[in-house]
């Protein structure tokens, strides 16, 4: 007998309007349209960042966050790459210099949000205004 994937609700919506309709033993259990589901478990804000802060330096703990985070970052770099030089038709030299004075240009536009933020709340009292 063939298996077929259990579909969600928002899954069976998404289904072409001209495929036969899903049998409700191929359906996930809880996620008839009609029923809420009766097994979700609800968890507080706070255990689930203490979970996560677990989770991370256990991470951290067994193994080299420069490795872990290697991939992100290099994809992140291509991304100033990829701006000054979308054809690729640039020599690799002259896009990485360009693409480094792109990121610090990225990196400057931070500063100067996070410091105009940092102005704008700097002096106001709790009203907004500022203080006499």
């Amino acid at each position: 007998m063939e298996q077929l994937p259990l579909l969600l609700a928002h899954e069976r919506e998404e289904a072409s309007p001209t495929a036969p309709p899903v049998p409700a033993e191929h359906v996930a259990p809880g996620q008839n349209d009609h029923e809420p589901p009766t097994n979700v478990r609800r968890f507080d804000p706070a255990e689930m960042a203490l979970r996560g802060r677990i989770g991370a330096y256990r991470l951290h703990a067994t193994h080299d966050p420069r490795e872990t985070t290697r991939k992100a970052r290099e994809r992140f770099l291509e991304r100033f790459e990829w701006e000054v030089d979308p054809d690729g038709a640039l020599p690799k030299d002259e896009r990485s210099r360009r693409a480094e004075y792109a990121r610090k240009a990225y990196f400057a536009r931070l500063a100067r949000a996070r410091n105009a933020g940092h102005r704008h709340h700097r002096g106001h009292g709790s009203n907004g205004r500022r203080a006499a």
